[in-house]
């Protein structure tokens, strides 16, 4: 069996395309995220004239339609304000609330504005979880950032790290998860 390589020009949404964002993908709505990540040197092609010790973070969730193939790069300002992240995890949750939930715990935030230290930036606490309703971004009465909420974690707590791995198992009838 063989597998051709689709691409889908994102460019209307996001003019470069970050790295180091965290991302999951919904198979049952046939939608990928990307939230936040950097542009630096490698990010692309069109970045490579970047000076090697510049890297900008990135705003924005990107909502990925393998449907149609469109992108929409919808605000992260009511979760991020003006300190993306990078190098974070999501996690997709079906099966809770009307189109289920993205989880987003931990990795490194630091001002848009600030493009030197090279994807260094403040540890994100891993102490809460953010949820976001992906209903909300199908709601027509929702601004355009959809809606987040923040979850306190219990249990057993890791320290602040990025580039970790995060699993999710679920109950049998989806009534919990734990990561």
């Amino acid at each position: 069996m063989t597998y051709d390589w689709d691409f889908y020009d994102m460019t209307k949404s996001v003019q470069y395309r970050p790295s180091a964002g965290a991302f999951s993908t919904a198979r049952d709505q046939n939608r990928s995220f990307w939230l936040n990540g950097q542009v630096d040197s490698g990010s692309s092609i069109q970045t490579t004239n970047l000076e090697s010790s510049t890297s900008i973070f990135q705003p924005g969730l990107i909502v990925i339609n393998h449907d149609d193939q469109t992108a929409r790069n919808i605000s992260t300002d009511a979760l991020v304000g003006k300190t993306p992240r990078t190098r974070g995890r999501t996690q997709w949750c079906v099966g809770l609330g009307t189109n289920g939930i993205l989880l987003l715990i931990g990795g490194n935030h630091k001002s848009i504005s600030d493009t030197v230290d090279r994807g260094v930036g403040d540890l994100v606490p891993m102490d809460r979880v953010h949820v976001f309703d992906v209903s909300s971004i199908y709601d027509e009465r929702v601004s355009t950032g959809g809606t987040w909420y923040e979850q306190p974690v219990t249990g057993d707590i890791p320290e602040r790290r990025v580039d970790f791995c995060v699993m999710k198992a679920s109950a049998a009838d989806l009534s919990s998860f734990n990561m």
